[in-house]
């Protein structure tokens, strides 16, 4: 998925409360995926800002997954990190068409940053209804709802979906229900 960095920044802070982003190491790796290199390692002020940036990103996704569109000015706070970094307008030609492209006039942990923004931004404006919070009360990670019926409920099915299907087990048959009888 395109916007896949955006996602991965959006779940580097876990529900038991651990930031990922206060693992340099982590973060190194992380830039590697998103194949960005600001050129060096992230000094505390980038990672308060891209922890400002998936504060912000994860607002608009828990407006969306309360079932509306945010407002202009719920938008503010992302359109500052979208405008913080100039782009470069430039005719390209990409197989038999012509598009253009808008290019970050940045370099070091701002194109990193703008990037991140700007793949969040891409994904919103494709399908914004796709953006969701985990239906685990303990969890609430933020997540891409790929499927084609887009019904996913959990940000990992593996894990909050299991633990939710084991619970509603466990009370069916605690309370009798058709899962505790025996014919």
């Amino acid at each position: 998925m395109r916007g896949a960095p955006a996602l991965e920044l959006l779940q580097s802070g876990l529900p038991d409360g651990a930031d990922l982003l206060d693992d340099p190491e982590w973060l190194r790796e992380a830039v590697r995926r998103w194949e960005v290199d600001p050129g060096h390692d992230a000094a505390p002020a980038d990672v308060r800002t891209l922890r400002s940036l998936r504060e912000t990103m994860r607002d608009v996704v828990a407006i969306l997954d309360g079932g509306r569109l945010p407002t202009d000015a719920e938008l503010d706070a992302l359109n500052e990190f979208l405008a913080a970094t100039p782009v470069r307008a430039q005719l390209g030609r990409h197989g038999d068409v012509l598009l253009v492209d808008m290019v970050p006039v940045a370099e070091g942990w701002a194109l990193v940053v703008r990037d991140v923004a700007g793949w969040f931004a891409s994904l919103l404006r494709a399908d914004p209804w796709r953006w969701k919070l985990c239906a685990s009360p303990e969890c609430r990670l933020p997540f891409y709802d790929a499927s084609k019926s887009r019904t996913r409920r959990w940000h990992d099915d593996a894990t909050c979906g299991n633990r939710d299907r084991v619970r509603r087990f466990r009370e069916r048959k605690a309370t009798g229900g058709i899962a505790g009888r025996t014919t």
